[in-house]
């Protein structure tokens, strides 16, 4: 049985290694990076957290967006792309949670918003740096 679980995690796995190998021959993370990986998982923990204490389900899969934003960055898609998309799935949560009234503002929202509009100005960074070395 546990002989099965294997083999079937290792078929299931493989591709994703395979691809993830080829894509991270020049992948580097720089601090920067582990910051932004940090605010994200920060945000995607407050979500979580607001989804097990009110039953919210919009709350888990915007946690899972920002896990799934970790998980592609560091297997190499597209940095530039991510940043983009990274900047406007957190600035959509940002007018969506404005939208909504502002809710739990006095537990963790205001906190979770600062960190998302710091995520915002890190990722916007990134790519600005991302094109000064494009051009050099």
């Amino acid at each position: 049985m546990v002989g099965g679980l294997f083999l079937l995690g290792t078929v299931a796995t493989a591709p994703a290694y395979r691809y993830t190998s080829t894509r991270r021959q020049n992948f580097t993370v720089s601090p920067i990076h582990f910051g932004v990986a940090l605010l994200a998982l920060f945000t995607a923990a407050v979500h979580f957290y607001l989804y097990f204490e009110h039953g919210e389900q919009i709350m888990a899969l915007a946690g899972l967006g920002f896990l799934g934003g970790i998980g592609l960055f560091f297997i190499g898609v597209n940095r530039l792309y991510l940043y983009g998309v990274g900047i406007l799935y957190t600035a959509v949560q940002i007018l969506l949670w404005i939208n909504d009234g502002m809710p739990h503002v006095g537990s963790f929202g205001l906190i979770d918003k600062v960190v998302q509009v710091l995520l915002i100005i890190t990722l916007g960074f990134l790519i600005l740096r991302h094109r000064q070395r494009a051009r050099h």
